[in-house]
């Protein structure tokens, strides 16, 4: 049985695609209905053709990331760190001509997924967000909702307590391979796509963790924006579901305020943590 490229990509071809205009709606579009194909109508492969099936559907994969690239959309890329593998960053200091006046490495050695972003370098301004629902009972959320009626970048209780319920936010992603890192044992639970956003759902287990310390597990929800770069987070020990209505009800869009970057200008800040934090 022959599975030739043109036979996955006919059909798919972006008909509506325009040089140096994104539509984030029309790369999932292609992406979608290319890898519906390999599927090849649940017939059975024989052992002969699995790898070149599944070389294929790397060079599908390749090429739905140039043309999500050619779009000038931004690109999220989540990683699961492997035993024995080492995950660190720098921050580099420079000086007002650009010399480099200092570095700092960061390692993580409890990391256990690691996201990595890409993009075009344009200036944009901040996103910002307001909620449409928040759980009506409970202390933290009764004096948190003074704060919660006009449109902020981050929300959520910063203390040195055992448990944060909820921890929201809102941000313009760093490209050239920033790196965000989530400690202790991490699963991810769910990934799935609501309206612009591509969703993903991870709950983390810190009872064996040093370097970040949870007694319960906590929940994340990520929400990523390919078109706009944005990145929105609902995170904390409440439950999942409390956390996902919060989540869909939220309402997200561009400040009037300058984005003034990941850190300084004079800055160049390549790792961070993601994880639920104290203040």
């Amino acid at each position: 049985m022959q599975i030739r490229i043109t036979d996955l990509t006919e059909g798919c071809c972006p008909e509506r695609a325009e040089p140096g205009k994104r539509d984030a709606e029309l790369v999932r579009r292609i992406e979608r209905e290319v890898f519906m194909k390999l599927n090849l109508d649940g017939r059975q492969l024989r052992r002969r053709n699995i790898i070149r099936t599944v070389l294929i559907a790397a060079v599908i994969a390749a090429l739905m990331t140039v043309t999500a690239f050619a779009a000038g959309l931004f690109s999220m890329e989540r990683h699961k760190v492997e035993e024995g593998e080492e995950v660190s960053g720098y921050w580099r200091f420079y000086d007002q001509e650009g010399e480099l006046t200092e570095q700092q490495e960061w390692t993580y050695p409890e990391a256990s997924i690691v996201f990595t972003f890409y993009g075009p370098e344009e200036e944009y301004n901040m996103p910002e967000f307001r909620f449409g629902w928040l759980p009506e009972e409970g202390e933290h959320y009764e004096e948190q909702k003074s704060m919660s009626e006009g449109w902020m970048y981050s929300y959520g209780l910063m203390c040195q307590c055992d448990i944060i319920p909820c921890q929201a936010g809102v941000m313009s992603v760093p490209v050239k391979g920033y790196r965000g890192v989530l400690n202790g044992e991490a699963t991810v639970l769910k990934e799935e796509v609501w309206d612009c956003w591509d969703v993903t759902e991870i709950q983390v287990d810190y009872s064996n963790c040093t370097t970040v310390r949870w007694p319960k597990p906590v929940n994340y929800i990520y929400m990523f924006d390919q078109e706009r770069g944005y990145l929105a987070y609902v995170r904390g020990c409440d439950g999942m579901e409390t956390l996902e209505k919060i989540a869909r009800n939220m309402e997200i869009r561009e400040s009037e305020a300058p984005d003034p970057g990941y850190g300084s200008p004079l800055d160049e800040i390549q790792i961070g943590v993601f994880d639920l934090s104290r203040g």
